[in-house]
């Protein structure tokens, strides 16, 4: 028993310690992205349509990737995830040379988004034994936002001295880093089968108010993501000042997560 609780603890370990880089990538760079676009001299309706078709381009993905997530597992789907947003940033970095459609950019978006949230949310309780769950998923959530706490001062000290092409090589490196604790674990559960008639039926209440409150959430997301943080940094009119802010708020979520897991 203790030579299988080992072995869980560092599979656990591994995951942990890949999604915190991976978080911390995102960390570092998804804050600064609406920036980069406003200073492009995108409109500000454009930029908000960039991320409102990245959420359709998730949801349309919903129905052609999810199976295959499911059957395939948590680390297969982050592995897929991993060039994707790779490609993402490639085409932000190439967006002055080559100028791409802002909706490209949203397609690439969301498929990345599928990839990367949908297999996130749906094994993070498949990856932990159901005894701890509780504690389990509070430190895969801490090991999230201390992550995320991270990223936001680490990138805007790199935008500061060097810009946004270091910055997107170094969140690259990184991210391709992330990648490697993946392949010395295995999936942490058998393959299982999903059905979009249970999950998508309307005749059940749950699945209507479950809907209704991702669409709600999606809404606010993307107001939180690219409004308040372009008014944000228009404000404050520095990186650092922007990421500092950024990381207060987080720090912020941080506690709360800790206080929730010790309740």
């Amino acid at each position: 028993h203790s030579v299988v609780r080992f072995h869980l603890s560092r599979e656990m370990g591994l995951t942990y310690f890949s999604i915190a880089l991976h978080f911390f990538v995102l960390g570092m760079v998804s804050v600064f992205v609406p920036v980069y676009l406003y200073q492009q001299g995108h409109a500000v309706a454009d930029i908000l349509l960039t991320y409102l078709f990245a959420a359709f381009t998730y949801l349309a993905c919903i129905f052609v990737f999810t199976r295959w997530i499911v059957r395939k597992g948590f680390k297969h789907s982050m592995l897929v995830s991993k060039p994707l947003l790779i490609l993402l940033m490639l085409g932000l970095y190439s967006l002055p040379l080559f100028q791409w459609p802002l909706l490209l950019i949203g397609i690439v978006m969301g498929v990345y988004w599928n990839f990367f949230w949908m297999a996130y949310h749906l094994d993070l309780g498949r990856i932990t034994k159901q005894r701890e769950i509780g504690e389990d998923v509070s430190l895969a959530l801490l090991a999230r936002m201390l992550a995320i706490f991270v990223g936001p001062l680490v990138g805007a000290f790199i935008l500061t001295l060097f810009g946004f092409s270091v910055l997107f090589l170094v969140a690259g490196l990184i991210l391709l880093g992330s990648a490697i604790p993946l392949f010395y674990s295995r999936e942490l559960h058998a393959p299982s089968t999903f059905s979009f008639s249970n999950a998508f039926s309307l005749r059940e209440p749950r699945n209507a108010r479950n809907m209704i409150g991702f669409f709600g959430a999606g809404f606010k997301d993307m107001g939180a993501i690219v409004v308040w943080r372009l008014a944000l940094f228009i404000g404050v009119s520095t990186y650092l000042s922007f990421g500092f802010l950024l990381t207060m708020g987080f720090l912020a979520g941080l506690v709360m997560t800790g206080f929730a897991g010790i309740l």
